[in-house]
């Protein structure tokens, strides 16, 4: 498989969460199958996951599917990933180091990436980062050999970053009217 893994971060309210629901959203809306982790299901401007997107809001029924052999190739997006990829849940790094050989286009959703184990955060390669703290903007932009030391993102604010590019890109969330 020819793809990313795609890495949504920064903190609350920010438009992360919106972000990737459009990702799911367009997916959902070509029968692309979706599989979604959400514990929070907070309403975002972002709307919902989209039609059809196979969503689960419990963890332990969530890690119940992943492990169970049902998973097929699909488009999985984890929200609150440090709930799935934190330092101690060792049994759960697959997705992130594998599953793109098995079809599997990991979308990861957090607040605070740093409570992501790193080796599940560099098997990113493409990361959409919002307002975070200074700390956890620099570890990131560091994950994709950028210094972003000194930048400031507003709300809806991101900078695009694919590994392996010196450039990045700046967008606003809320200001762009893809559906």
């Amino acid at each position: 498989m020819d793809f990313n893994h795609t890495a949504f971060y920064g903190v609350t309210m920010s438009g992360k969460t919106t972000a990737a629901r459009r990702y799911s959203r367009a997916f959902c809306k070509h029968r692309i199958p979706v599989i979604v982790f959400d514990p929070v299901g907070t309403v975002t401007k972002g709307g919902d996951w989209g039609e059809n997107a196979l969503i689960y809001s419990d963890v332990n029924k969530f890690e119940e599917y992943i492990h169970s052999g049902k998973l097929r190739p699909c488009k999985l997006f984890i929200d609150e990933a440090s709930s799935i990829f934190g330092h101690d849940q060792k049994h759960n790094f697959w997705l992130a180091e594998r599953g793109r050989h098995y079809g599997i286009q990991l979308f990861m959703i957090t607040q605070r990436p740093m409570r992501v184990h790193p080796s599940v955060r560099t098997q990113f390669g493409e990361a959409f980062i919002f307002r975070l703290t200074d700390s956890d903007l620099r570890n990131i932009g560091a994950d994709y050999g950028h210094d972003l030391r000194g930048i400031r993102l507003d709300k809806g604010d991101y900078l695009h970053v694919i590994s392996g590019r010196a450039k990045y890109s700046r967008g606003n969330v809320f200001s762009q009217t893809r559906g």
